[in-house]
């Protein structure tokens, strides 16, 4: 389900049933603070993590940097050059 729940606040959220495993919870929300930069954050609960990110774009180009926890593992972090047509 997504929504927005006032201009330049996007939020989602999803259930995802698996047969036979574990049935879990996300949501996100996204936040444009101008029109160059959004700010980006998550949460799962299985496995429980969360997520941080940011996005600087520049039309057509967008340069976004995220990071996600993980009970069992380190730290993860992504960084992505996106072009848009």
């Amino acid at each position: 389900m997504k929504a927005a729940l006032s201009e330049g606040v996007y939020t989602a959220t999803s259930y995802v049933y698996e047969s036979g495993g574990k049935d879990y919870f996300r949501a996100g929300i996204q936040t444009d603070i101008n029109q160059y930069l959004s700010v980006y954050g998550s949460w799962q609960n299985e496995p429980n993590r969360f997520g941080l990110g940011a996005k600087l774009g520049i039309e057509p180009w967008s340069l976004i940097y995220s990071l996600r926890t993980h009970p069992q593992l380190d730290l993860s972090h992504a960084i992505a050059l996106q072009r848009n047509w």
